[in-house]
């Protein structure tokens, strides 16, 4: 997907997150390895922050809902003006956070900002 190297946030679910660094060309197995998913997709949450989750966690048994994720996206898309229908799926599964994607569609690294900010979010949405 790009030729540089990635910094990613992992969100298990539990809410606890994780910075790793994927090298180069090696995106779709290190989503792989660290989610243990085959297939992934992709949900653009804001320009700089894009989230890649199990493509098959909602139809695998057990469910594993990560309603962490799935808050986070709920407020990121509210706080855009996305209306999110009643009823409109969780995600599911371990996910990998990345920044947003540049004018070639390559996928881009977290700034240490967002990852601060994501970090806080999540320590509080664990805690509440």
């Amino acid at each position: 997907m790009t030729q540089e190297t990635i910094k990613a946030l992992v969100v298990d679910l539990e809410g606890q997150t994780e910075v790793i660094t994927i090298p180069p060309g090696q995106f779709q197995s290190e989503f792989r390895k660290t989610t243990g998913a085959q297939y992934f997709d992709h949900l653009a949450l804001a320009a700089d922050l894009d989230v890649w989750v199990d493509d098959e966690g909602l139809l695998t048994q057990p469910v594993e809902v990560n309603r962490y994720l799935t808050q986070l996206r709920d407020e990121f898309w509210t706080d855009s003006g996305i209306d999110i229908p009643p009823g409109w799926p969780p995600l599911a599964g371990k996910a990998l956070l990345t920044g947003g994607a540049n004018d070639e569609g390559e996928t881009l690294s977290l700034s240490d900002d967002l990852i601060a900010h994501l970090e806080d979010w999540f320590k509080e949405a664990r805690e509440s």
